[in-house]
């Protein structure tokens, strides 16, 4: 969770423990702690890729019936739901071998 978001495991510590300085709680205390956070502390919608709580998205696919949108890209509860973008997940390479790795490397580099 740190490595995700060090700022957001914070603010939900304090919000919802009290707790303001996490680096004097012992660390197991702190996986407990962290494993008892709701599912609309900011680390967990971090971690999910939502943009809003279940129950605003909820809310937000109501207006969206109501207001009879058919297109989803007009749609409110859409655009709370989006996830990364695939710009952002292609630009993970991965590569079988070092020596693939090495060329790849070479060829970013102009060596």
């Amino acid at each position: 969770m740190l490595a995700t978001d060090r700022t957001a495991v914070i603010c939900d510590f304090a919000e919802t423990y009290g707790i303001l300085d996490i680096e004097r709680v012992p660390v197991r205390t702190l996986c407990t702690l962290a494993a008892g956070l709701g599912l609309n502390s900011r680390i967990r919608l971090k971690q999910s890729g939502m943009k809003a709580p279940w129950d605003i998205v909820l809310l937000a696919k109501a207006i969206d019936i109501l207001l009879g949108v058919d297109k989803k890209s007009d749609s409110l509860s859409m655009m709370l739901l989006e996830t990364k973008d695939e710009k952002e997940e292609s630009d993970l390479m991965v590569f079988d071998s070092i020596e693939a790795f090495e060329a790849r490397r070479a060829a970013i580099l102009g060596a």
